[in-house]
């Protein structure tokens, strides 16, 4: 499909390209007497050959404009547009054939001595219809452009910055496995798993995610018991005593001799 299209787009412009380039020579021609103007449009032979080559570019343009159009019946707006330069193209071949061709016929009997004395009014009218011609295939390849143009996707940007739309990445939560701890699964943590790089710091315990498995930290006056101050010191007082007496012991049992162990 997309060779079709781009055939039909080139035959188009080249037929078009001979077209226009008689369009600029238009006022120049009107400008001209008598026998210079015959003499390009009837004795030139580079002139008939561009007519000749041109008309059988826009016969090939309008055939493959034709078969791109029945492919693309059902996409819209293409299949429109293709329409519209189908019968653009068509609209310039029957100016030719109803408009140039018999004008063309009569001036080919003239020769440098013998024409009529109203030629002016005929080359008037011989120059509009290919002036007619020459837009109506411009307007044609314009069409089909527009075919493949409404096609394309235009990704949203600023008209204004002339910068893209920034992309919004998805947060993804940390995956574990069944079962598993973050702290010990290796796509729970970044960096996990990889081979440490050679003087390369490791990373610091912060940036890894704490584990949802974990208990929450309590404050350090839930860790206690709710009791006074007389009973706290008792107790200190009795751990006091408990490990005098367990290092007492110990150095007994470290100066005794072996036989009394």
């Amino acid at each position: 499909m997309r060779s079709l299209r781009f055939a039909t787009i080139m035959l188009a412009a080249l037929g078009t390209s001979i077209a226009f380039y008689h369009l600029l020579g238009i006022p120049a021609r009107l400008s001209w007497d008598a026998v210079p103007w015959i003499t390009a449009t009837v004795k030139d032979e580079a002139f008939q050959v561009r007519v000749t080559v041109g008309t059988l570019l826009e016969q090939a343009a309008i055939a493959a404009a034709a078969l791109q159009a029945f492919c693309l019946f059902r996409r819209r707006p293409a299949f429109g547009y293709t329409l519209t330069g189908l019968l653009l193209l068509i609209l310039a071949q029957v100016i030719f054939l109803l408009g140039v061709t018999p004008l063309s016929t009569e001036i080919d009997a003239w020769t440098l001595t013998s024409y009529p004395l109203d030629w002016e009014q005929w080359r008037i009218q011989w120059e509009c219809a290919q002036a007619a011609r020459a837009i109506a295939l411009i307007a044609g390849l314009g069409a089909l452009v527009l075919s493949v143009v409404t096609e394309v996707p235009v990704r949203w940007h600023s008209w204004h910055s002339g910068t893209e739309r920034p992309r919004r990445t998805p947060e993804v939560a940390p995956r574990t496995s069944a079962g598993v701890s973050p702290s010990t699964d290796r796509r729970a943590v970044p960096g996990a798993g990889r081979r440490p790089i050679a003087g390369a710091a490791p990373p610091p315990l912060a940036a890894r995610p704490p584990s949802p498995t974990a208990p929450a930290a309590r404050p350090i006056a839930q860790l206690a018991p709710h009791t006074s101050g007389a009973a706290t010191a008792a107790r200190v007082a009795e751990l006091r005593r408990a490990y005098a007496e367990a290092v007492s012991r110990r150095a007994t049992i470290a100066t005794a001799p072996p036989a009394s162990r």
